[in-house]
């Protein structure tokens, strides 16, 4: 079962269903999200006892990125 949760950061949701569930997988758009913020938002879920699982990014572009 996937169960889909507000933002991280921001809202109490996320950390607490963390715990809840067996892993958690992030969903970041490429260039939309500061690296530090991803940073912040998994140490965020690892410290509430979430077992963060991975992240998937989404509408990365690798020829604009400067890779073929």
């Amino acid at each position: 079962m996937i169960l889909d949760s507000s933002p991280v950061m921001g809202l109490a949701d996320a950390p607490i269903l963390s715990r809840l569930v067996d892993g958690t997988i992030f969903i970041l758009e490429a260039n939309r999200v500061p690296f530090a913020h991803a940073r912040n938002a998994i140490r965020r879920i690892r410290a509430a006892g979430g077992n963060v699982l991975g992240v998937i990014l989404t509408k990365y572009r690798a020829l604009e990125a400067g890779e073929s």
